[in-house]
C-alpha cells in the first residue's frame, strides 16, 4: 500500500471524526472530551480506545467501498505511543514506543515531505495502525522536541500508570516480564510480611516499602521487631480528600506519601494476579464493614465512592472485603450509592477497565518499567543538590524507592 495508489487513511480519519462530532449517540462523551484540558487527545482516546464508535460508523456508511470498510477495520488495533524518532528514512520512519519498550518501523500516512519539521530525537505522540503487514502513521497529537526528552519520559510513565495495558500492549515478552515479576514478589511478600495485606500509617508506609524492595532486591534480612516499628495503626479511623499530586508528578513519586501532613491509614495489599498494591484509607474502607456503628467513621460516605470510582483500585481488593460479610456489604454499598445493583454489576460499571485488560499495579508496572528507570536517569541531574542532606538509610531522591545507600549513595 502506498499513499499515491491506495485511498487515504487521512480521508478514513477526518471521516471518523466529523461522523462522531455529529453522532448524537456519542454526543454526551464527546462534548466531555472536546472540552477538557487536552481536548485533541481525548477526542482521539474517545474514538480509537474503544471499537463501539468505529462500528456504529461503518454500520451508517452505506456510501464507503469494500476496499475502505477494510481499511477502516484496522484502525480498531490501533496502537498509541509515546515514540522517539530513531531514523527518518527513504520512505519510512524508525520510531521507538516509549510505552511498551516496542521499536516500530512506519510509513507516512502523507507524503514524507509532508513531516518536514520532525527529525531524530523527537519525540511524537501519535497513534499507528497496521495494514496489510505494514504500520502507518495514522495521526499526530503532539510532539516534543529533542531539548524537552525528560518531559517525553515524564508523560510516558504517566500514561503507564494511568493504563499499564500500554506497557504490554503489542509486546507479549513484555506481559510474560510482568507476570513472572508479580509471581516472585508475592511470594517474596508472603515471607517478609508473613500476611498478604499490612495496614499502616502514611508516616511509616514509604520506610515500610523501602525495606520490603531491599528484600525483594537483595534478600537483605531485616529484623522482625524493626519491621514491626513500622507497622503501627492509626488513633483512628476516618476518610478525607487528599493534597492532589496531580500538578507534580515528580514530586509525588520522590516524596510518597509524605506530601499530605495529615496522618492517615494505607494499605499495602499483596494480590496474585496483578501485583503490589499501596492503596490509602484501606483500613477505614475494611473498617466501615466490620463495626457496628459504622455511621461514626467520619466520612464514610465519601470513603466508598471513593474505593468505587478510584481506577487504580482493582475490583479484587473490594471483593477481598465482600466475601468477609457478604450481606451487610451488600446492604451498606447500596444504601450509600442509591442502587439495587450487585457486586459484580457495580464492579464492572464501575471499573470497566480491569475486565478488559489485566490492568498491573502501579508499583508492578514502575518497577518493570525501563522508561521510568530512564527518567529517573534524566531528573538525577537537576537534584544532585538534594543529596548532601539525605542520610544513608532515607528515601533516594531519584525516586527508585530504594534507600540511599543502596541506590545513589553506593
Amino acid at each position: 500500500m502506498t499513499v499515491i495508489d491506495k485511498i487515504s487513511i487521512n480521508k478514513q480519519v477526518e471521516g471518523l471524526y466529523n461522523f462522531l462530532s455529529q453522532n448524537k449517540e456519542f454526543e454526551k462523551d464527546y462534548k466531555t472530551a472536546f472540552f477538557s484540558q487536552n481536548s485533541k487527545m481525548a477526542v482521539s482516546h474517545l474514538l480509537f480506545s474503544s471499537n463501539k464508535i468505529i462500528e456504529s460508523y461503518l454500520k451508517s456508511a452505506d456510501h464507503l467501498s469494500d476496499l475502505e470498510v477494510s481499511q477502516i477495520k484496522n484502525f480498531k488495533n490501533n496502537i498509541f505511543g509515546i515514540f522517539e524518532i530513531k531514523k527518518i528514512l527513504k520512505d519510512e520512519f524508525e520510531l521507538f514506543n516509549l510505552l511498551n519498550e516496542q521499536t516500530y518501523f512506519v510509513k507516512p500516512a502523507k507524503k514524507l515531505h509532508e513531516y518536514r519539521n520532525y527529525s531524530t530525537k523527537q519525540f511524537l505522540a501519535a497513534r499507528l495502525v497496521l495494514i496489510e503487514k505494514t504500520y502507518y502513521l495514522l495521526e499526530i497529537l503532539g510532539y516534543f522536541p529533542s531539548t524537552k526528552s525528560s518531559d517525553a519520559y515524564r508523560y510516558a510513565v504517566s500514561l503507564q500508570i494511568q493504563s499499564p495495558e500500554l506497557l504490554y500492549k503489542d509486546n507479549s515478552q513484555k506481559l510474560i516480564e510482568l507476570e513472572n515479576f508479580v509471581k516472585e514478589s508475592s511470594i517474596k511478600f508472603q515471607e517478609f510480611f508473613k500476611k498478604d495485606e499490612i495496614i499502616t500509617t502514611s508516616n511509616k508506609i514509604d520506610a515500610l516499602i523501602s525495606c520490603f524492595n531491599d528484600y525483594l532486591d537483595e534478600n537483605s534480612q531485616i529484623e522482625e521487631d524493626d519491621i514491626k516499628k513500622l507497622i503501627k495503626k492509626p488513633k483512628d479511623y476516618k476518610y478525607f480528600k487528599l493534597k492532589k499530586q496531580n500538578n507534580n508528578f515528580f514530586e509525588s513519586l520522590t516524596q510518597g506519601y509524605s506530601l499530605n501532613n495529615q496522618v492517615y491509614d494505607i494499605g499495602l495489599i499483596n494480590d496474585n494476579e496483578l501485583g503490589l498494591f499501596v492503596i490509602p484509607f484501606y483500613g477505614t474502607f475494611k473498617k466501615i464493614f466490620n463495626t457496628e456503628n459504622y455511621q461514626n467513621i467520619k466520612n464514610y460516605q465519601d470513603c466508598i465512592r471513593y474505593f468505587f470510582e478510584n481506577s487504580q483500585i482493582p475490583p479484587s481488593i473490594i471483593l477481598k472485603i465482600y466475601d468477609k460479610n457478604k450481606s451487610k456489604f451488600i446492604k451498606i454499598i447500596q444504601k450509600t450509592l442509591t442502587t439495587e445493583k450487585n457486586i459484580e454489576e457495580l464492579l464492572q460499571k464501575n471499573k470497566p477497565e480491569f475486565y478488559k485488560n489485566k490492568k498491573f499495579s502501579s508499583a508492578t508496572v514502575l518497577y518493570n518499567s525501563k522508561t521510568f528507570d530512564n527518567f529517573t536517569k534524566f531528573i538525577n541531574e537537576p537534584i544532585k543538590k538534594s543529596f548532601e542532606n539525605i542520610g544513608r538509610n532515607e528515601l533516594c531522591p531519584c525516586a527508585s524507592g530504594k534507600k540511599y545507600k543502596k541506590c545513589c549513595g553506593n
